[in-house]
């Protein structure tokens, strides 16, 4: 596999390369729900593929579903952090992951150039999961998330295959249990964590609607363009880094040492923001580093 140039002066790929460079894009509902940064997102996939790279993305819906389950007279419920997933729940997720979420984000990646190819973990087995037991969560006892999967195995195979087709996949984040052929929630940044490291990913891109890490909360000036482990443990201490950001953090940082290339945190309203992070430039975003 190609690995990513660490050099600024060098943003693409040689044509030489034996195998082009896999970026792997997470996607949060949030992101998907706003017009103007799906289209951003949309612009900014499509740059890299003429760039050269292979693109995988991999998609929640957390807003989605929440809507849905509320039309649908449900209540949403999440313990620390995670979607707590009834057998009655599971239409909701299902309809919004693989059905509305899917099909927008396919659909402005067409508009945008990029031939995007829907799909989801119960896919040919893509995303394989075994059901999550009762668990003993910190400030909550014991919780039964109820239709959730932990992920087991990711087909790699099946991915880069796709990208040697020509396009996209484009994986809504639900997960199989193949021997009862369960159908089960998948927390987002695992299922995204679990591709990146099962393809061995050059680049993973975490797209939020914050864009990255800052000293100062809501402060743009305070970004921080690049992040080592020793200074993520001391700002999560601090509570510069919180909720939902810190296992985004802490995710990244195992998946560098288990062979992922670069991992950044960043949003796509800039059209030159993935290929920045490409660039390693260090002008947008976060970028993890060991």
């Amino acid at each position: 596999m190609a690995t990513l140039p660490s050099s600024p002066t060098a943003a693409t790929p040689s044509a030489a390369s034996f195998s082009p460079p896999l970026a792997l894009v997470k996607v949060g509902g949030e992101v998907v729900d706003d017009d103007s940064h799906r289209r951003g997102l949309a612009r900014n996939i499509s740059a890299l593929v003429a760039d050269g790279f292979d693109v995988i993305v991999v998609h929640g819906g957390g807003p989605q579903v929440t809507r849905l389950q509320e039309r649908l007279g449900q209540k949403a419920v999440k313990v620390a952090g995670q979607r707590v997933t009834s057998a009655d729940d599971v239409f909701a997720v299902v309809a919004s992951l693989a059905g509305t979420v899917n099909v927008a984000l396919c659909a402005a990646l067409q508009q945008a150039g990029v031939r995007a190819f829907g799909c989801h973990g119960a896919s040919a087995a893509l995303v394989r999961t075994t059901h999550r037991p009762p668990l003993v969560v910190e400030g909550h006892g014991v919780v039964d998330y109820g239709e959730v999967g932990d992920v087991t195995a990711v087909d790699a195979a099946l991915l880069r295959g796709l990208c040697r087709l020509g396009v996209v996949p484009v994986v809504a984040t639900l997960g199989i249990e193949p021997a009862t052929g369960r159908v089960l929630n998948v927390n987002g940044d695992s299922a995204a964590a679990a591709a990146a490291a099962a393809t061995r990913a050059d680049l993973l891109l975490l797209v939020t609607a914050v864009g990255a890490v800052r000293r100062v909360v809501g402060d743009p000036a305070s970004r921080l363009a690049r992040l080592d482990r020793a200074e993520a443990r001391a700002l999560i201490a601090a509570g510069v880094i919180g909720g939902g950001m810190i296992p985004k953090v802490q995710e990244a940082l195992a998946l560098l040492d288990g062979g992922v290339g670069r991992v950044a945190i960043l949003d796509a309203h800039d059209d030159d923001a993935f290929a920045s992070v490409a660039r390693d430039d260090g002008a947008r975003g976060t970028v993890l580093v060991p």
